[in-house]
């Protein structure tokens, strides 16, 4: 019951803290400024890109008991950055970036209907809270359940801080010696949020068709605005929110694996050094990297498992559109311990020899326990291909009499090249930030960089992890621009 009650606790704090960023960011990039727009459009799926367990790191350099805020005097020594606050900040930092994109994606629909006779008559201020929050409201409140999901289902934040909740209580106490209780429980809360989106889907689904306006277009800026003051206002918001979900959690990383304390006449002084932080990031290069050789085969392991299952799945969701799509949350939707204590009890618990070889030998396990994120966000990737291609040739070719597999290899597969590289690049990331589900079944001798920053992070943050957990950083955001470029390229020709 404890772990229970702080489970909800930890949802709510941070679902609020994640609607109140992320609900202001999408409204302001989207309706207030006027220029500038696709900068700006970047940085939640940045913040997004990033693993949690990077974010939380960084938190921790900042705020945490060996944090620069903390070693220069300008914040206590982790005296308040710790259990629910430090955990619930967390998620709801990172969570904003999520409601941000989702209520983004859909204020750049168009106008609500009302919402520019709103501006003109109340000003902006009186028009979002009165037609555009309304207006945005299921939007909103599918981002925040999204992240209450993530809250619930995670143990890479509550377990830093030892804030036990029912997914941490499950690996916590019960991942070698399972009990049928708690392990329900646990899995019972985040079906429950399933449950909840689903009914949001099925009641909204009319109401979001007639809350937008016309067709979509590029939207105007706000007529009260006012000019180069209100921009400037803009720009400043946005400025501050986007520090709080990337680039202050970036900037910390950086100054920790420069920070030095020197003895000067008898007294420490703090400061920063470039020397310092380029050695940190030298010596975390060599220093981890087994761990880097490892995530790199456990991203490729995850990545050939997962293409096949989800564009499977994903073709046949153009048939049975509910029936997948159901499937797949209730799968997103099991916490991490769970499908570990299973993929255990599966491979080293029944007694099948070659089933323990590959336990012990392989990186088949560890691949399984990811495939219950990569799989449903690839599948939800590709069925949106799916549903955007003309199925006008794919019903000729079936009365010509082509089957099933004929029609997806020279019809389908070739339409999704780009999707199905994007999906590589989210079951790689999603490798990269997997703790939950893979820290009990990696084979013996095996560690991950989420791994490794999972286990040094009990004890603080210093040099090496920061200097890890910025070369993580810097792959990952590194990767996605370079993609990013690569298909818009491809797309233009």
């Amino acid at each position: 019951m404890q772990a229970t009650l702080r489970t909800l606790m930890l949802m709510l704090f941070a679902t609020a803290i994640a609607i109140l960023i992320g609900w202001t960011y999408g409204y302001v990039s989207e309706r207030i400024l006027r220029r500038g727009r696709s900068l700006w459009r970047w940085v939640p799926v940045l913040s997004i890109s990033l693993p949690l367990f990077i974010h939380a790191a960084a938190w921790e350099a900042t705020l945490g008991k060996f944090g620069w805020l903390a070693l220069s005097g300008v914040a206590a020594r982790g005296s308040f950055f710790a259990g629910l606050v430090a955990s619930a900040w967390i998620h709801g930092v990172t969570g904003a970036a999520w409601v941000a994109l989702i209520v983004g994606l859909f204020l750049r629909r168009g106008p609500l209907p009302g919402e520019e006779a709103a501006q003109l008559e109340t000003g902006a201020v009186r028009a979002a809270l009165q037609v555009t929050l309304p207006g945005t409201f299921l939007m909103t409140l599918s981002g925040g359940l999204w992240v209450a999901l993530i809250a619930a289902t995670e143990i890479s934040v509550v377990d830093l801080y030892g804030f036990r909740t029912l997914a941490d209580e499950v690996y916590f106490q019960y991942a070698l010696s399972p009990n049928p209780a708690p392990i329900l429980l646990a899995t019972m809360l985040p079906v429950g949020i399933c449950t909840g989106i689903a009914m949001v889907s099925a009641l909204g689904r009319r109401r979001i068709k007639r809350t937008i306006g016309g067709t979509p277009a590029r939207v105007r800026a706000s007529l009260s605005a006012g000019g180069g003051a209100g921009q400037v206002a803009a720009h400043a918001s946005l400025t501050l929110l986007a520090t709080l979900m990337i680039l202050l959690p970036l900037a910390s990383l950086a100054i920790k694996a420069g920070w030095t304390v020197t003895a000067i006449d008898g007294e420490l002084q703090a400061g920063w050094s470039a020397a310092q932080a380029t050695e940190s990031i030298v010596q975390a290069t060599w220093m981890f990297r087994t761990e880097y050789y490892w995530t790199a085969m456990l991203a490729a392991t995850v990545i050939v498992m997962t293409l096949p299952l989800a564009t499977l799945l994903a073709w046949l969701g153009r048939y049975r559109l509910r029936s997948v799509a159901i499937g797949c949350l209730f799968l997103m939707f099991i916490p991490g311990p769970v499908i570990s204590v299973g993929i255990l009890w599966l491979f080293a618990n029944t007694g099948i020899g070659w089933l323990g070889d590959l336990y012990d030998r392989t990186l088949i396990p560890a691949g399984l326990a990811v495939l219950h994120r990569s799989v449903p966000l690839s599948c939800m990737i590709l069925m949106g291909s799916f549903y955007a291609s003309d199925r006008r040739v794919d019903e000729a070719a079936r009365v010509d009499g082509a089957g099933w597999w004929q029609r997806l290899r020279s019809i389908e597969l070739p339409r999704i090249v780009g999707p199905l590289a994007i999906c590589s690049f989210v079951s790689a990331v999603l490798a990269l930030g997997e703790i939950s589900a893979t820290e009990l079944v990696l084979p013996p001798g095996v560690s991950t960089v989420a791994r490794r920053v999972f286990g040094l992070l009990h004890s603080g943050v210093r040099y090496q992890e920061s200097g890890l957990c910025l070369i993580s950083s810097t792959i990952v955001i590194t990767t996605m621009i370079v993609f990013r470029a690569v298909y818009s390229a491809m797309a233009r020709r």
